[in-house]
């Protein structure tokens, strides 16, 4: 897991800075929404993809997860010497002080205005950390992404879970909050000698 601080990341997304260590870039995502599985009032069949707040965990008696696309089209410095990782801003978890989160990978597209809990796409566990509460987490997910890239992909798309009993909300695209303060890749193309 990566550990670092987001008050050196100015940068837009078609923006690098170069500097003696990195060039550095950071991704925000290009469409979000959450599904539920509530099995009441056909919730599962139901679309969160404007809400300005994306659910994950235990939410009564239910589960939800956050999906999160990024679009790496202007990004042209994505290879083995990329150190990627996706930040999730600190959050308030509604028990405890801690909570395992995992990410996943979505095997197919899906669109904003019609996920949802029946139709989801299948997805791949890729990374799994440990959420803080209140604490901002980061977690390296280069070699997924690079393998993505290699084959020519251009966009990804993650989701977020947790299997405990917590739950907490992240800020969605459509939030009025500031970027560094929604999920979020940051990308690090390293020195040569550096991984």
């Amino acid at each position: 897991m990566l550990k670092t601080t987001l008050t050196a990341l100015t940068l837009s997304l078609a923006t690098l800075s170069t500097t003696a260590s990195a060039a550095v870039a950071r991704a925000t995502p290009s469409k979000d929404a959450f599904v539920t599985s509530y099995n009441c009032c056909g919730m599962q069949d139901a679309n969160f993809g404007t809400q300005d707040k994306l659910s994950v965990g235990q939410f009564h008696r239910a589960h939800s997860q956050a999906w999160i696309a990024f679009d790496f089209t202007d990004i042209n410095f994505v290879n083995e010497q990329t150190e990627i990782s996706l930040a999730i801003p600190a959050t308030s978890l509604s028990t405890g002080n801690e909570t395992t989160i995992t990410i996943s990978i979505a095997t197919q597209d899906w669109d904003e205005q019609t996920l949802t809990f029946n139709n989801k796409p299948q997805t791949e566990v890729i990374a799994t950390a440990t959420l803080t509460n209140n604490e901002p987490t980061f977690i390296d997910i280069s070699e997924a992404i690079y393998l993505r890239y290699s084959t020519g992909a251009r966009s990804l798309s993650l989701v977020i879970d947790t299997n405990g009993q917590s739950n907490f909300t992240l800020a969605s695209k459509d939030s009025t909050v500031e970027a560094l303060d929604r999920p979020h890749l940051i990308l690090s193309q390293l020195p040569a000698l550096a991984r």
